[in-house]
């Protein structure tokens, strides 16, 4: 099984966008196909502050209701780098 690269939310280079690419290209080499499994494994492959992220900030996770889309969405809300995202628009 393959593993995503781990996300922290932390480093300059940690671009939220690109990770986020990775981990649902990863999904279906894994077998990882539903929300319950995307969300579990989001849980496990992160480290820094994407780890207190799903552990405190976002105890709503746990919740069975949770899609990945939902889940998804606020983690790019959460860790979206406005310098990186600033470099794009500029492009």
């Amino acid at each position: 099984r393959l593993r995503p690269r781990t996300f922290s939310g932390e480093a300059e280079e940690d671009d939220v966008e690109v990770w986020l690419i990775h981990f649902d290209n990863i999904c279906p080499v894994n077998g990882t196909s539903s929300d319950a499994q995307k969300i579990a494994l989001l849980r496990v492959s992160t480290t820094g502050a994407a780890t207190r992220w799903v552990r405190t900030d976002a105890r709503w996770l746990s919740q069975d209701e949770q899609t990945w889309s939902e889940v998804r969405n606020k983690f790019r809300e959460r860790f979206t780098n406005d310098d990186i995202e600033e470099k794009f628009m500029r492009v």
